[in-house]
């Protein structure tokens, strides 16, 4: 089975998290897609007066619903103590899922500080990298060059994902213009 895995701090999800995801689905074939909430996420703060795990949840619960059949918001890493780093969801995953193909999806911004992550090495051993831009402003160039690093660095596998058709927002820029 092919597991797609797209984590995030969802404060709040927007038509962007869901058109990458739809879009990786269809094109990695994926059979199942989690969308998991971070708990603590290790590298940012969540702004005073943001939702709080429960909501962030729901909201997901209400995106899976949209997305697709195969997807399912799940409270794996809210249900851990501590910060949610990626490295400690995927050895759970890998637990409950020995067999399966897991990828993981990810932004512009994650896949170009992916380097820095906790524990890269592991995480590349673990699953497929799946990375997919967020603006027009990203090119094959951008994402080539750190596809090299990280296959060169790690041994990983990187599937780079075109989307069809780029909302440019972000969770920030969206609490920004709600506000």
């Amino acid at each position: 089975m092919k597991i797609g895995i797209y984590g995030g701090t969802f404060n709040p999800f927007h038509n962007g998290h869901m058109a990458a995801a739809r879009f990786a689905a269809e094109y990695l074939g994926l059979d199942r897609l989690y969308l998991i909430p971070a708990g603590i996420p290790p590298h940012k703060r969540l702004a005073a007066g943001s939702p709080g795990p429960e909501h962030r949840l729901a909201m997901a619960k209400l995106a899976a619903k949209v997305i697709s059949p195969i997807a399912k918001a799940i409270d794996l890493e809210l249900c851990r103590e501590g910060r949610s780093y990626t490295v400690d969801t995927l050895r759970q995953l890998r637990e409950r899922h020995p067999e399966d193909r897991l990828y993981l999806l990810m932004g512009t911004d994650m896949f170009l500080t992916f380097h820095q992550w906790r524990e890269p090495g592991e995480i590349a051993g673990l699953c497929t990298l799946c990375a997919f831009g967020r603006s027009e402003e990203d090119t094959g160039e951008l994402f080539a060059a750190q596809r090299e690093r990280l296959c060169r660095t790690f041994g990983a596998n990187v599937a780079v994902l075109a989307l069809p058709h780029i909302i440019d927002i972000s969770s920030t820029r969206l609490r920004e213009l709600l506000a």
